[in-house]
Order: C-alpha cells, then structure tokens, then sequence
C-alpha cells in the first residue's frame, strides 16, 4: 500500500481515476442490458443554431424523445458560465417553451410532470442572468403563468 499525499492511501495496481467509460458501465450494469443507452458527449457548451432549432423543433413536435432533448440541452446551456445563452438572441425559444407548457399544463402523465418541472428548474437557472430576466418578463409566458396562477388559486 502507498501513500498519496494529496488522496491518502490506495492499493498499488488501482487506478487514481477512472475513465468515463468504466464509471458509466458500473452504473449501467445495474440495468437491463438490451436496453439502449442515449447520452451526448460535450466539451463545451457553446449554443449553435442548429441546436437551437432543435430545442424549437423538439418543444414544438410534443415527442417525448425530442422534448427530452430540448429540456436536457437548455439544462445543459443554464449552466454554462463561458458562454451564457440569452432569451434576446433566441426569441423563438421563449415562444416554444410558452407553447409547450400551454399545451400540457395542467400536467395529463407523470412524463409531462417530470418536464414541466426540469423545464422550471432551466428556466430558474437562465434567469440568474439578468438579460434573460428582462427577456422572459417581456414575453407572453409570464402572462400565462400568472394567468395559470389565478385560475389555480381560485380552486
């Protein structure tokens, strides 16, 4: 046994670190081995048009894959620090995510819950940035969501 001095002690032979492969087997093994596994592999997360046509695209066709797709990559653009996506560069996305959340709100599957509330959780993130903040209260999502608001308190 050797000493680290920065990860104290290990087992001579193991890896300091693992590759993403070898942790992504180990938790996959877990699960139904004919099952496919879709993931998307980035290194930065710079917005290209085409994904933001794609996240449109993908509110807009009501598939689940698709949806998925566009929800997991406004996760992945509300967090990046190097290159923030702003609402005011990508109009048509704020007016497909008030299309999307008019269409299936209330919620009618546990699918459509579980997006509603990602989508939120995006969509406080895009807002920690204060042009996007401006962006969103000058469109017509917060209208219907204080509009959704009203009717459900009323109940």
């Amino acid at each position: 046994m050797s000493l680290h001095p920065r990860f104290g002690p290990r087992i001579e032979g193991e890896a300091m670190h693992s590759s993403l492969s070898s942790e992504l087997k180990k938790y996959y093994d877990k699960f139904d081995q004919n099952s496919t596994i879709a993931y998307l592999k980035r290194t930065k997360l710079y917005p290209v048009m085409a994904e933001v046509k794609h996240i449109i695209m993908g509110f807009e066709s009501n598939l689940k894959e698709e949806i998925t797709f566009s929800i997991n990559t406004l996760l992945l653009f509300s967090v990046n620090t190097e290159a923030p996506f702003l609402f005011s560069q990508y109009p048509y996305v704020l007016e497909a995510i008030h299309n999307f959340v008019g269409r299936n709100y209330p919620p009618k599957d546990i699918f459509i819950l579980e997006c509603l509330r990602t989508l939120t959780v995006a969509l406080r993130n895009l807002l920690i940035n204060h042009k996007n903040t401006q962006a969103v209260l000058e469109s017509d999502l917060v209208e219907m969501l204080f509009k959704l608001f009203e009717d459900n308190k009323d109940r």
